[in-house]
């Protein structure tokens, strides 16, 4: 029987392919959000969640205007290490 050594859980960020779906540019996001173009880069160039001043705040608007649920936006992944 296989022992668990570590279990390893992975959340990552999707917001790149999010927007890639729906067709929108950071540019355009950015100004539906009234922040900056390079702010909306960095959070989609990035794999971890940000750290949003209001995540709230900010995820509402997010799934708002991406016309998606926070569940589009972040996945989660269980990797286990097993040993033989």
């Amino acid at each position: 029987m296989a022992t668990i050594l570590q279990v390893q859980p992975v959340i990552r960020w999707k917001l790149r392919s999010v927007m890639a779906d729906r067709k929108m540019t950071a540019t355009k996001l950015a100004d539906l959000l009234s922040v900056n173009r390079v702010t909306v880069s960095g959070w989609a160039n990035s794999d971890v969640i940000p750290n949003f001043s209001d995540t709230n705040e900010t995820l509402n608007k997010l799934c708002y205007y991406l016309k998606c649920s926070p569940e589009e936006l972040i996945s989660y992944t269980r990797d286990e290490y097993l040993e033989d």
